[in-house]
């Protein structure tokens, strides 16, 4: 048991208890024989961390499995109510629980459940908060066994330590944190619905461009061909080129393998799982030792600011472009440097589209886990404008869509902070309800 959370002062109503206290299974499920071969379009669902996020379980990705694989794989089946927490790999410590009637399910051996005592939703919503908080973070960056590959292990979640009130409070926290958390969907909704109709405007840009002479996208290439060329892209304006992705680079490469040293401030060490919603997400980031920085690390691991970030492990294809020093990048990252012949948000804009981040995907390699290699990558045509007005026009309007969908975003990382704050003074007692 963490000593130095049992040693902290909750209300004397409060108990203090471990996971094992508390539950009458913690384990994982398993990979099936043959790996992602015996997944299925249809049949029972099978969960894998991918699916796990704190806001719930994401099905857009879901693997379903046949009959005769879950029967065989009694041990990873998922009950209503079960906590599942991942356990290895960039989102280790993402929480979620599994809601009342949901479907038959298997969860892989990337996934824990938490099987608690006479469980409620209640109950399972409120452990889930505690793993999501301070409480439980500091506890999974205490104990992560791993080394090179992070990972939890069975014994060391037993000995978690959960604080808890009496159980009349437990659903009077788990409804104030869920308004909340109502609130992030809402928004999270309206952001969502703004992206949808930027990937549409983004995708006539990169298709259509503008016309300098006036201000506006060219008219369809059924309508005006002449004011197009085909190409190995297709279609693209005439005064347009299809050129390697890496024409546009003076430079890349992806970050370090080693173990770096963590400390509690220094310089940031950015992997795939701090680089989301098209920013570097430096509260998420873990820091290193800035002699180690300077000393273990060659050139490579070092972006520089205006330098393009891509993820090439886990979950692919998420770009940032680096806006500060000291900042090292591990080999979960690739790195790319722009040279002049265009602005590298242009670059970053373009990659975005559903189209080029659907040509990611296609061309990543390996068979259960994809990667995105730079070898390939960097061969990729993309297609352009070369005249710079015009490169500035595109990039003015894309400015302009992304600021309203910034603004959305600003709005839910104050509820975010909010909820970190609620949970943190509720969740310890500090206010009480």
């Amino acid at each position: 048991m963490n000593e130095q959370l049992v040693l902290q002062k909750y209300p004397e109503d409060w108990n203090v208890a471990t996971i094992d206290d508390l539950a009458v299974r913690v384990g994982s499920g398993v990979t099936p024989t043959g790996g992602s071969e015996v997944y299925k379009d249809r049949g029972i669902v099978f969960l894998r961390s991918q699916n796990i996020t704190n806001a719930g379980l994401k099905l857009d990705d879901v693997a379903y499995i046949d009959v005769e694989t879950h029967k065989k794989m009694e041990a990873s089946r998922v009950e209503d109510f079960d906590v599942l927490i991942n356990i290895t790999g960039a989102s280790i410590g993402r929480v979620t629980y599994v809601p009342k009637y949901f479907p038959e399910a298997n969860v892989n051996q990337h996934v824990c459940e938490i099987r608690l005592h006479n469980s409620t939703e209640y109950k399972a919503k409120f452990l889930s908060y505690v793993l999501i908080s301070d409480i439980g973070q500091r506890q999974i960056h205490c104990l992560n066994a791993g080394g090179n590959r992070e990972g939890l292990n069975f014994q060391q979640l037993r000995s978690f330590v959960v604080p808890s009130p009496p159980e009349s409070q437990i659903e009077k926290i788990t409804n104030i944190l869920s308004t909340v958390d109502k609130l992030i969907e809402k928004t999270q909704a309206i952001i969502d619905k703004h992206t949808a109709i930027k990937q549409g405007m983004m995708a006539d840009f990169f298709t259509r461009g503008i016309d300098l002479t006036t201000g506006q996208l060219r008219p369809p290439v059924e309508q005006a061909p002449h004011l197009y060329k085909e190409t190995e892209l297709g279609w693209i304006p005439r005064d347009w080129d299809a050129k390697p992705l890496s024409d546009y680079f003076s430079y890349i490469s992806y970050g370090f393998t080693n173990p770096m040293p963590e400390v509690d401030d220094g310089p940031y060490m950015i992997t795939a799982a701090n680089i989301f919603d098209g920013n570097i997400q430096y509260g998420t980031a873990r820091h290193t030792e800035k002699q180690a920085y300077d000393t273990l690390l060659t050139k490579k691991s070092r972006p520089e600011i205006g330098d393009l970030l891509l993820t090439k492990d886990g979950s692919l294809g998420r770009m940032a472009l680096v806006d500060k020093n000291n900042i090292c990048i591990n080999q979960s990252v690739a790195v790319f440097r722009p040279n002049s012949l265009c602005d590298i948000s242009l670059v970053k804009y373009l990659l975005e589209t559903e189209v080029y981040q659907q040509k990611m995907l296609d061309d990543a390699g390996g068979s259960t886990i994809k990667h995105i290699y730079i070898t390939v990558i960097d061969k990729m045509l993309i297609g352009l404008p070369v005249k710079k007005e015009e490169q500035d026009r595109l990039i003015y309007m894309m400015e302009n869509i992304h600021e309203e969908i910034n603004i959305l975003y600003v709005e839910k990382n104050k509820l975010v902070l909010k909820k970190q704050g609620l949970m943190q003074d509720i969740l310890t007692g500090k206010v009480s309800v």
